[in-house]
């Protein structure tokens, strides 16, 4: 699963790709050389440099895994990124790196 950050006019937007994919999480930040990413806040994610916290309840609605089949696998990836200390599950978050990518 991944989380993808673009740059637009008005600010960073979210969005979800590869949503039933759960062994390989990661953020793709993707802006124009030069421009600084080093500190992103927009809805469900935030980034400092190369470490990102993603919300699990919200990854869970864009990646729409909240029934059946889906939110079992997508349970199972929250209790293997907990059992690593990447979920914190007292602020709903998941760590992921950091994929930077050009447009």
């Amino acid at each position: 699963m991944r989380v993808s950050l673009e740059h637009h006019d008005s600010g960073w937007a979210a969005s979800v790709k590869r949503t039933r994919e759960f062994g390989d999480f990661a953020v793709e930040v993707t802006a124009a050389p030069g421009h600084d990413h080093s500190k992103i806040r927009c809805e469900g994610v935030r980034v400092d440099h190369d470490e990102a916290w993603v919300r699990a309840s919200w990854l869970a609605n864009a990646a729409d895994c909240r029934q059946g089949e889906a939110a079992t696998r997508f349970q199972e990836m929250l209790d293997y990124a907990q059992s690593r200390r990447w979920y914190d599950q007292t602020r709903d978050e998941i760590a992921a790196h950091v994929v930077n990518r050009e447009p």
